[in-house]
């Protein structure tokens, strides 16, 4: 079972004419731990980490740190809201800091007018 703040490899599939993440790159759970434990629901929604952000609201920097497993700052696309079946999820990483998900959601609050 995946958990919200956790990251882990998933591959978005090949790159399109448009700005979406593609390849096999970190993604972050942002899906409610309800729906992640929910039997025989085999999705979750993620968002993607790129090395690439700008200054905008819907891009959240995160640190490496021992317990997000990330080696490289990397920037949380939270425009980019995929529904992805959990099944797909490779490679846990680890999770994010209580204060970065923090930042996530008002990012999320900010890109869904919430």
């Amino acid at each position: 079972m995946v958990e919200q703040g956790e990251i882990y490899e998933y591959d978005f599939g090949v790159a399109g004419p448009d700005s979406r993440q593609a390849g096999t790159r970190p993604a972050l759970i942002i899906q409610t731990d309800h729906l992640n434990r929910v039997t025989g629901y085999g999705l979750t929604i993620v968002v993607p980490l790129s090395r690439t952000g700008r200054p905008s609201p819907s891009h959240v920097r995160l640190e490496p740190t021992a317990e997000n497993g990330l080696s490289d700052v990397l920037f949380a696309k939270c425009e980019q809201i995929f529904t992805v079946p959990a099944d797909g999820l490779r490679g846990r990483r680890g999770a994010i800091a209580a204060n970065d998900m923090f930042n996530i959601r008002a990012a999320l609050r900010a890109v869904l007018t919430l």
